[in-house]
């Protein structure tokens, strides 16, 4: 970790649940609320990450979002979806609000291209 980069397990707990995220959404917020109501997560992907956040869990679940994003606007949805079914806990974090966080999941190491989803095990690990 260098100087300057937060501590993943102290932050972790003021990020937004995805019903806050959705509520306080000012853009795409009819695209949230439908995609997440037509996703159906499949029993084979249930299945393995259930097991994965029983043999390491509680797994937490750290997202990097904006409701501007197209992307973010399909992908959250289906990781909401597959946190509840598994029982993982998740945490929203907006990218413009967080640019310390946001520059541990650079991509290509200068990209600040988002979702970004980092899944940890009970220990932060």
């Amino acid at each position: 970790m260098t100087q300057g980069q937060p501590v993943i397990s102290e932050v972790f707990p003021s990020g937004l649940t995805y019903g806050q995220f959705v509520a306080a959404a000012k853009s795409n917020k009819a695209g949230f609320e439908q995609n997440y109501r037509e996703f159906t997560l499949a029993d084979a992907d249930r299945n393995f990450f259930a097991g994965l956040n029983a043999r390491v869990g509680p797994m937490k679940v750290l997202a990097i979002v904006e409701d501007w994003c197209p992307d973010v606007v399909r992908g959250l949805p289906v990781v909401a979806r597959l946190t509840e079914a598994c029982g993982m806990e998740l945490r929203l974090f907006h990218r413009d609000q967080n640019p310390a966080l946001m520059g541990m999941y650079l991509k290509e190491g200068k990209y600040m291209s988002i979702p970004v989803f980092a899944f940890f095990d009970k220990g932060f690990r």
